[in-house]
């Protein structure tokens, strides 16, 4: 992309940012909106707390709004019964709650390494080889905004100077309104999302959503127990096969009983540049009224976009009582008879709890994945379907990179993790993935364009440092042709990144 053009995109969109975070002057202080994605011991702890029944909100939407946690703490946490751990994960995010309450924040960051991480988790880590970033946040009674500059080294999508992160918002009752270019994640898994992750960059988006996930008054929907619903739209960029693409999607999640959690997921890329964008599409993609041209011959120049829709689900110790949990998510690529089909899927299972006496805790994990569109549960999956569509030929991807599963389609995925935490909030993670890639050796995967075998580890840390935050990892990367005559690859990565908070 000439880099006049990428320059004054981002011009504009950092502009937008600025004329919403003008609007927001003059109110008294509140608390940031959002407890962010991206934070392994986080999610960790609000899990853990979650699955003691000490917080009844759903936590599989990211970034989750930190009104139904705030207000649990206010209203006092009976810790009898507590292991040492737990007690350490609720100190841990009284804290964080503390620092969301202030009225202005700034932070700095840099980052270095050899290579950027090519299979991405729910942890954040640094997208390029270098970068530095800055940040002003402010915060208010209704409203809080926040612009995050940053400039990256050899970006693979020229895109050397970035707003991601950054947002306004502003509330009204209980719902959220905000333009926001925030990394989101949506699911149960921690080695990857199939409909939204933080995989690919954020793409800049309008999004609605509930604050407080309260329970319906009304008798016949109280049984969903409390709920979270988010709306949003989205545009891609511009250089792509249709420039502009537009992306809506929306989840709503439930937790019927306190060891159950649900949810639904549905994104659709729809209208950009030589499409039709009109109302009359608009509620077409809306009801799912796709594939017209396979029944009725309908042309393909009013066919409304690509649709991905699915559930996930999990589930606290269903055989025993016991500190674990079984989890899965299924997305179809295609809809029959007006419901999602021919779906995508991953399983996994967590195991977690206290590591001696002394507040240090531990999560270990393992995740079964298939991207290939029927490929989990039939012996003919049919490949070059999920992520792609014949109309919109660059995908479901945003500059290059899946917006849902890091490995892209038509990939099987083991993945075993472990998280270490100690008592002060520094942390250990430790994952390895056996990946069968691109399985067809044909069509498009922007991780491998041919079949591969994938070996990967990856060794991440982060603590308190230099008055910040310093995060070490280190990674290798095995890429075996399934094609004997071709070469192996092996890469090895370190990366280290700073922050620093006042």
């Amino acid at each position: 992309m000439p880099r006049a053009v990428s320059t004054r995109r981002m011009q504009n969109r950092i502009a937008g940012v600025l004329v919403l975070s003008c609007l927001v002057g003059n109110f008294a202080v509140f608390a940031s909106p959002w407890l962010e994605q991206g934070d392994s011991a986080l999610r960790h702890d609000l899990q853990m707390l979650a699955d003691q029944g000490i917080f009844n909100t759903p936590i599989t939407t990211w970034p989750i709004p930190l009104d139904d946690i705030a207000d649990t703490l206010e209203k006092g946490v009976d810790e009898t019964g507590l292991t040492p751990g737990q007690r350490a994960a609720l100190r841990r995010i009284e804290w964080r709650l503390r620092e969301a309450a202030e009225a202005v924040r700034y932070r700095v960051g840099i980052s270095a390494g050899t290579d950027p991480v090519l299979a991405r988790s729910f942890q954040s880590v640094p997208r390029e080889e270098a970068g530095l970033e800055g940040s002003g946040e402010w915060n208010g009674e209704t409203f809080s905004a926040r612009l995050r500059l940053g400039v990256v080294a050899n970006p693979d999508d020229d895109e050397d100077l970035r707003a991601d992160n950054s947002y306004a918002a502003g509330r009204l009752g209980n719902w959220l309104f905000s333009v926001n270019t925030l990394d989101r994640w949506w699911g149960p898994a921690w080695g990857g999302g199939l409909i939204l992750s933080n995989n690919a960059r954020p793409f800049p988006a309008v999004v609605v959503e509930r604050i407080k996930a309260e329970s319906f008054d009304f008798p016949l929907l109280s049984w969903l127990g409390p709920w979270r619903l988010q709306v949003m739209a989205g545009q891609l960029e511009e250089d792509r096969y249709i420039p502009d693409t537009q992306v809506f999607a929306m989840r709503a999640a439930f937790k019927p009983t306190r060891k159950l959690e649900i949810g639904l997921s549905r994104a659709a890329q729809w209208c950009g540049e030589g499409r039709p964008c009109d109302l009359a599409t608009f509620d077409r993609m809306l009801r799912g009224d796709d594939n017209r041209r396979f029944a009725v011959d309908e042309p393909t120049s009013v066919e409304p976009g690509n649709q991905l829709a699915g559930f996930d689900a999990r589930w606290v110790s269903p055989l025993a009582d016991g500190p674990y949990a079984i989890y899965g998510e299924f997305i179809g690529e295609d809809q029959s008879g007006g419901f999602p089909s021919r779906y995508i899927g991953q399983v996994g299972m967590e195991l977690w709890g206290d590591w001696g006496q002394h507040g240090k805790s531990y999560r270990l994990l393992v995740e079964f994945a298939d991207t290939a569109s029927e490929g989990f549960y039939s012996e003919d999956p049919r490949y070059n379907y999920a992520y792609n569509h014949g109309i919109y030929k660059s995908g479901y991807r945003y500059y290059a990179r899946p917006i849902g599963y890091t490995l892209d389609n038509d990939s099987r995925i083991v993945s075993i993790g472990g998280l270490w935490f100690n008592e002060d909030g520094s942390q250990w993670r430790l994952w390895f993935r056996k990946a069968d890639l691109n399985r067809d050796d044909a069509g498009v995967n922007t991780v491998s364009p041919i079949a591969r075998d994938y070996l990967n580890v990856e060794l991440g840390h982060t603590r308190a440092a230099l008055g910040g935050e310093l995060m070490l990892g280190t990674g290798i990367d095995h890429l075996k042709p399934v094609d004997d005559t071709l070469d192996a690859d092996t890469e090895i990565r370190v990366y280290a990144q700073w922050t620093r908070k006042f």
